[in-house]
């Protein structure tokens, strides 16, 4: 059994470090346009390399990975970022896993073909798709741009507040 995991703004507050990096940078807007291939800049990838981890999100993600076996980290970051995420997923000391670069239209269907024993994601887009698709418990930390995601698999969680508890129960 393993858990599926995406990493910005799931585990790296990456929304943070482009509100340093991008004037006018809107929280409540997913995706946030940037310019194309930014992801893949320089200026992108030291994005990746400087976003700090969610408080709360290291331990917690260590617990479920004691629990139900190590993550498989799907992320839509490029492939270019590779290196730039196995350092920083080791240097916070988040539980080793393989990493799987896609597009956000995969990511359900690889999430299926995991069939974990849980999903932790932020993307809209892909929440929307996992309730009315899959059947796997899936947690949502919570952003202005996907509060509204309700489902009955859906559990909202903000891993350092008061629906840290919440999140506990669900897995246990």
């Amino acid at each position: 059994m393993s858990i599926a995991v995406d990493i910005c703004n799931t585990l790296a507050n990456v929304n943070g470090q482009l509100a340093k990096e991008i004037k006018n940078y809107c929280f409540d807007k997913y995706p946030f346009p940037v310019p194309e291939k930014y992801f893949t800049s320089p200026a992108g990838m030291r994005v990746f390399r400087d976003a700090q981890p969610i408080p709360g999100t290291i331990e917690m993600l260590n617990n479920l990975a004691d629990s139900f076996g190590g993550p498989v980290y799907v992320t839509t970051r490029p492939p270019e970022a590779e290196f730039v995420t196995r350092r920083w997923l080791a240097k916070y000391g988040y539980p080793k896993g393989d990493i799987l670069f896609c597009q956000y239209e995969e990511k359900i269907s690889i999430y299926s073909s995991l069939a974990p024993y849980l999903i932790v994601e932020d993307d809209p887009r892909v929440l929307e798709k996992a309730k009315e698709e899959l059947n796997i418990l899936t947690l949502v930390p919570q952003w202005p741009y996907n509060r509204h995601i309700k489902g009955n698999r859906i559990v909202p969680v903000n891993w350092a507040g008061a629906n840290e508890e919440r999140a506990v129960a669900a897995w246990r």
